[in-house]
């Protein structure tokens, strides 16, 4: 048996641990690499498939799936107040959304991985980050080799959320991947009537990493969650491929003068002003948001129209057509 160094070859990097795992789970890779732009050290966490067919034990990378990363410092240690992926930047900016100016406080994370946001939203935003995950191995290396210190909850995130009573937290961040469904994230449990309403029940903010599918997929996430929230609206950046939804009874409209003003708020905004930096000055960062209101007065408005038969039909359903349009959106459209 070759020594883990030699089976999972990492190019301008070493293996810290390899956990093996009995199929289906991927094995587990943690490794120091240098990152693509060829400067900064990285700590890595992928999923990784042995090949059967490799007498050694050796494999392939899926699809060279980063689970987790963090920049590495000079001691060795990693960095939680330095954010490596770009949809993680674009979550934390939807916090500037939230409708209370003072800062987030209670954050619970339902999808933790190895802890690169939890640690940044605790070492930054001084956040008490509760977190969920049902990989009780990524958590453990987590704690060994990410620093994480999190309290976390082994298990079903949507178990949890249904033993949620009150208003427990300021705001809720899913990040999820799910499993041969038309969503790489979230899972479609998640957007159970009864789980979304649990939500809206824990938090007056849920902000859901939404990862690739159809329009169509998307504009299911949107509409799972407009049932419970009054506004929904869609965050994205040209500097990753993520899709970004922010849900609230109350939200504040996403600019680049509203995230500044949010980071000047709070009590590390140096700090905050350095990890979304390439959010904030690149082309655009809230470039593209899609919004709606559900407005009890307005339905009901529309439903005394129809009983007295004061619009015509195509007229209804050319309107009809146009909100659907303003609530799904092209999410790859009109950028600006």
């Amino acid at each position: 048996m070759r020594g883990a160094e030699e089976q999972f070859e990492i190019p301008g990097g070493c293996v810290v641990e390899v956990a093996r795992r009995d199929a289906p789970c991927p094995t587990l890779l943690v490794s120091d690499e240098t990152a693509d732009e060829g400067a900064a050290r990285v700590r890595r966490l992928r999923f990784f498939q042995p090949d059967d067919a490799d007498e050694d034990g050796g494999g392939e990378l899926v699809s060279d799936y980063v689970q987790t990363e963090m920049l590495l410092r000079r001691n060795g240690r990693v960095d939680a107040r330095c954010l490596r992926q770009h949809y993680h930047c674009l979550m934390v900016a939807a916090l500037s959304c939230h409708s209370e100016p003072a800062p987030v406080r209670r954050v619970a994370m339902l999808g933790h991985g190895a802890g690169a946001l939890g640690s940044f939203l605790g070492a930054v935003l001084h956040a008490a980050v509760t977190a969920v995950d049902s990989d009780a191995e990524v958590v453990a290396l987590g704690r060994q080799h990410f620093d994480d210190c999190a309290h976390v909850v082994v298990g079903d995130a949507a178990d949890f959320v249904r033993r949620q009573t009150d208003a427990s937290f300021d705001a809720v961040l899913v990040d999820i991947n799910a499993v041969r469904e038309p969503l790489a994230a979230p899972p479609a449990r998640m957007l159970s009537p009864d789980v979304v309403r649990a939500l809206a029940r824990a938090t007056s903010m849920v902000v859901v990493n939404v990862l690739g599918g159809s329009e169509g997929a998307r504009c299911g996430v949107a509409s799972a969650f407009a049932a419970e929230f009054a506004h929904v609206l869609w965050l994205r950046s040209p500097l990753c491929t993520n899709h970004v939804l922010v849900a609230g009874r109350v939200l504040v409209s996403p600019s680049l003068e509203g995230l500044e003003a949010w980071m000047s708020q709070q009590e590390r905004a140096p700090a905050l002003v350095r990890a979304l930096a390439a959010l904030q000055f690149g082309s655009s960062v809230l470039h593209q948001w899609h919004l709606r209101q559900r407005s009890a007065q307005g339905k009901k408005a529309r439903t005394s129209e129809g009983a007295v038969g004061t619009r015509p039909a195509q007229q209804e359903n050319g309107e009809k057509r146009k909100r659907e349009r303003t609530t799904c959106g092209d999410a790859d459209a009109s950028r600006g």
